[in-house]
């Protein structure tokens, strides 16, 4: 892949391989007599370009603009891109002078995809998208409930266990579609429904309510053991988290979609139930 402009002196691309693997030296405790030997394929990097000042931060990412590109990149085609090998590279007379690691462990520096996705790198068209997504984006002007959503739609990217992102990716629908504290489960099944026609993912009130089923399976502590069970949540599962991730992202490129999720009667107004 060549390189891609995303704006904001954000960019996409290769970089040579000294740097990458100064940067995965930078990133990881060395051990001791160990040297094992890394691939030398892989699709790209996201790189933000920045003039260094006196007094500049070492802090990676210091306002978010990479974060929110990799929020957005993940809203357009979930891949495992994470920050465990992130750095910031300081640079004198076109040779690195230092490297600083940023947040290469703790939460956000692995994610994982659901089992059934089959490309992880994004594609051209792919970035294009997260180009456009990224001039529009601004999360001071999204609904809270959006960004609850938001938020839940993440922390599922960084878990592992299915179980857990089941929880997360119903409970950051919840924030969408619920309004009141009376027949939760009735308007889940409603108005999910209704949500998913508008970005073309196919949910019935039948699959919706056995979603929630399983949800409150999980938060209340009940296991669901054997093969067969565990076929019907991963299936289950994949529409939900698409549903979200569509949901999210429609919202940031369309404003007027992103207000039906601005209050309690917006939401009722758009999905009458």
């Amino acid at each position: 892949m060549e390189r891609i402009d995303l704006g904001s002196g954000l960019w996409a691309g290769p970089l040579e391989r000294p740097t990458i693997d100064a940067v995965f030296d930078a990133c990881r405790a060395p051990g001791q007599n160990f040297n094992p030997a890394r691939s030398n394929f892989y699709h790209y990097c996201f790189v933000r370009d920045l003039d260094a000042k006196p007094g500049t931060s070492l802090n990676w990412d210091h306002d978010k603009q990479l974060q929110h590109c990799l929020l957005i990149a993940r809203l357009v085609h979930p891949t495992t891109v994470a920050t465990c090998y992130s750095a910031r590279l300081f640079y004198r007379n076109h040779q690195i002078e230092q490297i600083v690691p940023g947040p290469t462990q703790g939460l956000g520096a692995y994610a994982w995809v659901n089992g059934n996705c089959r490309r992880n790198w994004l594609t051209l068209s792919d970035m294009e998208e997260v180009r456009r997504l990224l001039i529009s984006y601004d999360p001071e002007k999204l609904p809270r409930r959006l960004l609850r959503a938001v938020r839940h739609f993440l922390y599922a990217c960084y878990t592992y266990e299915l179980d857990i992102r089941f929880t997360l990716v119903v409970t950051g629908l919840e924030a969408l579609v619920n309004t009141h504290s009376r027949n939760v489960n009735w308007q889940f099944k409603k108005r999910l429904c209704m949500a998913s026609h508008d970005v073309g993912v196919t949910i019935t009130e039948a699959a919706a309510k056995q979603a929630y089923d399983y949800r409150s399976n999980f938060v209340h502590g009940q296991l669901l053991q054997g093969d067969h069970i565990s076929a019907r949540v991963q299936e289950s599962y994949l529409p939900l988290e698409t549903l979200l991730r569509l949901l999210i992202k429609r919202s940031m490129g369309e404003p007027q979609f992103a207000s039906r999720f601005e209050s309690e009667s917006a939401i009722e107004a758009a999905y009458p139930v």
